[in-house]
C-alpha cells in the first residue's frame, strides 16, 4: 500500500470537513463563505495530489494533475480575499480590486488546462508519481508564495494595530496555521527544485495541521462567528458525515484494487519470466552437454590430443616453440592462412568438429557454433573449425578457469575469430584415468538465444492477448549490458544505474520503472536472474519482460476515473437529497413555530395547512385540534364570564337597593331620635 498517499488524503478530508463546518455555522457570512472556498480549494489540490500519488500510469482521460493545479491556482486568491476582510482592509471594498485579485489564478487554470507550460508529464518517484515542472511553473510558485506572504503581512499589521485580546489571539493562530504549509512547501518543493533532488511534496499534506489549528481557533476563540445549527443544517451535516465515510471507503477500494492489479500483473509476469529464464538455462546446458558427451566418448579425439602432447614433450623448449608459432600466427593479416594454420584446420579431428557443427546448423537453421577448437595440455591449438585469433590459449582466463573447474561458460562477448557475439562453452578434456589432456572451446552464437526470446515473446503474447508493441523482452548481462531486446537496441549498451538497483534487490521480482535507457515509456518490469541448470551454474544474466503501464493498467484507470466521477455525482445528489429531506422536515416545524407565535398573540383562528402522511402531518393535525380546543375553551370561558358578570350585576343592584332602604331607615331613625330629643327638652309648664 502507498502510505505516502495517505498524507494528501488526510488533508483532503480535514479541509472538506472544516469547510463544511464553517459554512454551516453561518452560510450568510461573507467571511465564512470565503474561508470555506479557500479550504475547498485546498481539498481539491490535496485530492489531485492523492490521485497522482496512487496512479499506476500517467496520461489518463481525466488528468488529476490538472485538477490539482485547479485547486492550487484558486487557493491563494480565496485566502488573500478572506484575510483582507478579516483584517478590515478598506481596499477590498473596491470591486475592481477584488476582480483583479482572481485574474492570475484564473489565468494559470486556463494555461494548465490547455498547455503543458505549467505542469508536464508525470514521472514515477518513490512516493508514487510527480509532475515535471513546465516553463511557467516558477511563476505559479511565485504567485502562490506571494499571495500567502501578502496575507500574512496584513495579518501581522492587524495583530499590531488591534487592541482586542480576542482578535490578537485569533490572528496569531491564523498566522501560525498558514505558515506551516508555506514553510513546508518551500522546503519540500521549492528548495529541491533549485538544488536538483527529489523529496515528497508536503504543501497539501501539511494543510491538515492548518485545519486542526483553525478548528481550535474557531471552537476555543469563536473565530468566524458563534456556533448555531438549525435542524436543517444538522440533518445535512449528518448526510455529509455518511458521504465522507463512503468516499473514504471508495478511495480505500481504489487503492486496494490498484495494488491488487499491480501485484497480480507483476506476479504473473514474474512467473512467466522465471520459466522463460529456466528454459534458456536448460538450452545452454543441453548445448554444452552435447559437446561434453562428444568429448568423453570420442577415442579419436583422445588419441589426437595425446599425440599432440607427446610431440610437445619431445621438444627441447616447449614454450619457445609455442611463442614462435604464436608470433607467426598473429603477425599475418586476418584473411591470411599460413600452411601451418591450414594443417591444423584441415586435419581429421578438425573435419570431425566441422561435421558436428554442420549438423547443428542444419538442425536449427543457423550457425549455432561458428567456432570450435581444441588445445592440448600446453594451451596450443590441436584442431579447429576455422582460423582463430591466436595459436596459444593457455594465457587466457577462460583456459585457466576451465583447467581449474572442469567447466567454464564465458559471458557474452565479441569473438574476433568468428566475427560474432557469443558465449564460450569451455570443457576440460581428460583421459580415463583423469589425466589432463586439453581443453575444447565452443563458441555458442548468441543469435540462438535471441531466437528463443522471440519465440518466448510470441508465446507470451498469444497467451496474454497483448500486442507486439505492448510487451518487450530484454536479456541483460549481470552487469546490466543489453544482450538482446525485442525492440531497437545497441548491443551491450548499459542500462541506467537506477534500473540496475532494482535488479539487485533479491526480495523483488517486479517493479515499475521509467525506462531502461532514458528513452522508453514507463513499464512494469518483471525479471529473473539466470540460476543455471545442473552442472551449468549460469552467467547471472537477467531476463526482463516489460509491459507499458498505460495499456496494462488502462482498465483500472477507467474504473478509477469512473468511480471518482460516480462518487462526485452521488455526493452532489446526496447533498441535494439531504437538503430536500431536511427542508421537508424543517419547513413544517418552522410553520408550527410561526403558528405558535400567532397563537401567543391570541390569533386562534389560524390553521396549519400541512397535508403529509407522516409524523409531521400528525403533529400538525394535533396542533390544529389543540388550537380548536383552545378556541372552544376560550369561548366557554367568555360565556361563563358573561354569566358571572350578569349575576354579579344583579347582586350589586340588590345590594344597592338594600343599601338604599337601610340608609333611608337610618335617616328616619336619626330624624325620630332628633324629634324625641326635642320633646325631652321642652318645659313642663307648657302642658
Amino acid at each position: 500500500m502507498n502510505y505516502y498517499a495517505l498524507l494528501p488524503l488526510t488533508a483532503f478530508f480535514a479541509n472538506i470537513i472544516l469547510g463544511c463546518f464553517i459554512l454551516f455555522r453561518d452560510p450568510e457570512s461573507r467571511l465564512n463563505k470565503l474561508y470555506s472556498f479557500f479550504v475547498f480549494a485546498l481539498a481539491i489540490w490535496a485530492l489531485g495530489d492523492f490521485i497522482t500519488f496512487i496512479s499506476l500510469l500517467p496520461g489518463t482521460d481525466l488528468n488529476w494533475i490538472d485538477v490539482s493545479t485547479f485547486g492550487s491556482s484558486l487557493m491563494p486568491a480565496f485566502l488573500l480575499h478572506f484575510l483582507l476582510i478579516f483584517t478590515k482592509r478598506k481596499i477590498i471594498s473596491k470591486k475592481i480590486f477584488a476582480t483583479f485579485l482572481y485574474l492570475p489564478g484564473l489565468s494559470f487554470i486556463f494555461i494548465a488546462q490547455t498547455t503543458d507550460l505549467i505542469i508536464g508529464e508525470p514521472e514515477p518517484v518513490y512516493w508514487g508519481y510527480a509532475a515535471l515542472p513546465g516553463i511557467l511553473y516558477v511563476l505559479l510558485v511565485v504567485y502562490i508564495i506571494g499571495y500567502i506572504a501578502a496575507g500574512l503581512f496584513f495579518c501581522y499589521k492587524f495583530y499590531s494595530e488591534t487592541i482586542s485580546v480576542k482578535e490578537k489571539t485569533q490572528t496569531k493562530l491564523l498566522i501560525v496555521a498558514l505558515s506551516v504549509p508555506l514553510v513546508g512547501g518551500i522546503i519540500t518543493e521549492v528548495v529541491p527544485q533549485i538544488i536538483g533532488f527529489k523529496i515528497i511534496p508536503l504543501s497539501t499534506s501539511l494543510t491538515t495541521v492548518t485545519a486542526v489549528i483553525l478548528a481550535y481557533a474557531i471552537l476555543r476563540y469563536k473565530m468566524l462567528g458563534s456556533m448555531s445549527f438549525s435542524i436543517q443544517r444538522k440533518i445535512i451535516a449528518g448526510f455529509l458525515v455518511v458521504i465522507f465515510i463512503l468516499v473514504a471507503l471508495g478511495f480505500f477500494i481504489i487503492i486496494q484494487s490498484q495494488e491488487a492489479l499491480q501485484k497480480s500483473a507483476g506476479e504473473n509476469s514474474a512467473m512467466f519470466v522465471n520459466e522463460a529464464m529456466g528454459f534458456i538455462d536448460k538450452t545452454i546446458y543441453y548445448r554444452f552437454e552435447g559437446w561434453e558427451s562428444y568429448v568423453k566418448n570420442n577415442l579419436e579425439l583422445f588419441e589426437s590430443i595425446r599425440k599432440s602432447n607427446e610431440e610437445f614433450e619431445n621438444l627441447t623448449d616447449i614454450q619457445e616453440y609455442i611463442n614462435e608459432k604464436n608470433q607467426e600466427w598473429v603477425s599475418v593479416s586476418h584473411e591470411t592462412i599460413t600452411p601451418f594454420m591450414q594443417e591444423l584446420i584441415d586435419n581429421i579431428l578438425s573435419d570431425r568438429l566441422r561435421t558436428k557443427t554442420d549438423f547443428y546448423g542444419k538442425k536449427y537453421g543457423d550457425a549455432i557454433f561458428p567456432e570450435v577448437f581444441i588445445t592440448n595440455k600446453y594451451g596450443a591449438n590441436v584442431a579447429q573449425t576455422g582460423k582463430t585469433s591466436d595459436y596459444y590459449q593457455a594465457d587466457e582466463d577462460w583456459w585457466q578457469n576451465t583447467k581449474r573447474d572442469g567447466l567454464y561458460v564465458e559471458d557474452v562477448s565479441y569473438d574476433e575469430s568468428s566475427g560474432i557475439y557469443g558465449i564460450a562453452i569451455c570443457i576440460l578434456i581428460d583421459d580415463e584415468n583423469g589425466n589432463f589432456l586439453g581443453v575444447i572451446k565452443v563458441v555458442f552464437n548468441i543469435g540462438e538465444i535471441a531466437g528463443m526470446i522471440d519465440e518466448i515473446g510470441l508465446q507470451y503474447r498469444s497467451l496474454s492477448g497483448f500486442d507486439g508493441d505492448d510487451v518487450v523482452f530484454k536479456l541483460l548481462t549481470k552487469d546490466g549490458e543489453i544482450i538482446y531486446s525485442t525492440e531497437k537496441f545497441e548491443f551491450l549498451e548499459n542500462v541506467t544505474d537506477e534500473m540496475m538497483s532494482h535488479f539487485k534487490e533479491k526480495d523483488k521480482s517486479y517493479f515499475i520503472g521509467k525506462n531502461l535507457r532514458n528513452r522508453e515509456k514507463e513499464k512494469l518490469y518483471a525479471f529473473e536472474h539466470s540460476g543455471g541448470y545442473r552442472e551449468y551454474k549460469g552467467n547471472g544474466w537477467i531476463l526482463i519482460i516489460g509491459h507499458e503501464t498505460e495499456k496494462l493498467f488502462s482498465s483500472i484507470y477507467i474504473f478509477t476515473n469512473t468511480f471518482i466521477i460516480i462518487i462526485i455525482v452521488l455526493t452532489i445528489l446526496s447533498l441535494l437529497f439531504s437538503i430536500a429531506i431536511s427542508r421537508s422536515i424543517s419547513k413544517p416545524i418552522i410553520k408550527l413555530k410561526e403558528i405558535a407565535c400567532k397563537i401567543d398573540e391570541g390569533k386562534l383562528d389560524t390553521k396549519i395547512k400541512i397535508e403529509t402522511n407522516d409524523e409531521t402531518g400528525e403533529l400538525a393535525s394535533s396542533f390544529n385540534k389543540m388550537v380548536q380546543n383552545l378556541k372552544i375553551q376560550q369561548e366557554n370561558l367568555e360565556n361563563l364570564v358573561a354569566e358571572r358578570t350578569k349575576e354579579l350585576e344583579t347582586k350589586i343592584d340588590e345590594l344597592q337597593r338594600y343599601e338604599k332602604v337601610t340608609i333611608d331607615r337610618e335617616l328616619k331613625m336619626i330624624e325620630l331620635k332628633k324629634q324625641m330629643q326635642e320633646l325631652k327638652l321642652k318645659p313642663s309648664g307648657g302642658k
